[in-house]
C-alpha cells in the first residue's frame, strides 16, 4: 500500500499538467511547486517506515525480504552458527545500523510503477510489463512525438523520481545515512532514466 500511495501521489500531480479551454499548453513545470505537492509522500513513507522499523524485528523482516527479492543482494549481516561471538555481535550491530532492506524494496516497487506509466507514452501499449522491457531500458516499436501536457507530465515524473532517490539515500549534513547511489541506480531506475531521455528527444 506504501508504494500505491506514492506512486498515487506521483500521478496526481502529473495530472494536474493538462490543455485548458483556453489554452492547448500545460503550464511550465516548476520544481519548487513540484516538490511542495510532493512533501505528503515524504510524511508518509517517514511515518510507516519508521513504525515498521520500531515494531517489527529488523534480522525477520531482512530474512524474509531476502527470500522474496534475491535481486536485493548486497552484504549478508546474517550471524551464522560458524561465527565467533564477538563475530556475531558486530553483525547484529551492523545490520541493526544498516538502513531496513524494507526501504529498498519500497523504492523498487515505486520506479516499477513509474516506468511502467512512462512506457505508455508516445504510444506504447499501456500496462506493458517491465519483463518484456529491452536492455537499453526501453521497449520496441515506433513511438508519437508527445504533446506538450505528455511532455510537462514525463517532467513531473521525472522529478518525483529524483526527489524519491534523494529521500532514500538521506543526506544528512553531506553524510549519506540511507542507501548509497550504487544501489538506488539500479538497473530499473538506469531503465528509466533511459526511457526518460528518449520521451523528451520525441
Amino acid at each position: 500500500k506504501m508504494c500505491e500511495y506514492v506512486f498515487s501521489i506521483c500521478e496526481k500531480i502529473a495530472g494536474g499538467y493538462k490543455a485548458t479551454f483556453f489554452s492547448s499548453a500545460a503550464p511550465p513545470v516548476v520544481e519548487e511547486k513540484i516538490e511542495k505537492e510532493f512533501r505528503p509522500a515524504f510524511s508518509y513513507l517517514d511515518k510507516n517506515l519508521t513504525l515498521l522499523n520500531e515494531t517489527v524485528d529488523r534480522s525477520l523482516l531482512n530474512n524474509f525480504l531476502r527470500e522474496q527479492y534475491p535481486e536485493l543482494g548486497g552484504l549478508d549481516l546474517r550471524p551464522s552458527s560458524n561465527d565467533k561471538v564477538d563475530e556475531r555481535a558486530q553483525k547484529v550491530e551492523r545490520e541493526r545500523d544498516a538502513p531496513s532492506l524494507l526501504c529498498r524494496v519500497v523504492w523498487i516497487q515505486i520506479v516499477t510503477r513509474i516506468y511502467n506509466r512512462l512506457n505508455a507514452y508516445g504510444g506504447a501499449a499501456e500496462g506493458t510489463q517491465t519483463k518484456n522491457r529491452k536492455a537499453d531500458g526501453v521497449n520496441s516499436g515506433s513511438r508519437r512525438p508527445l504533446t506538450e501536457v505528455e511532455k510537462r507530465q514525463v517532467e513531473v515524473f521525472d522529478l518525483c523520481l529524483e526527489f524519491l532517490k534523494a529521500f532514500f539515500y538521506c543526506d544528512i549534513d553531506g553524510r549519506n545515512c540511507g542507501f548509497p547511489l550504487a544501489d538506488l541506480e539500479d538497473r530499473m531506475y538506469l531503465d528509466t532514466r533511459t526511457l526518460i531521455k528518449t520521451l523528451n528527444a520525441l
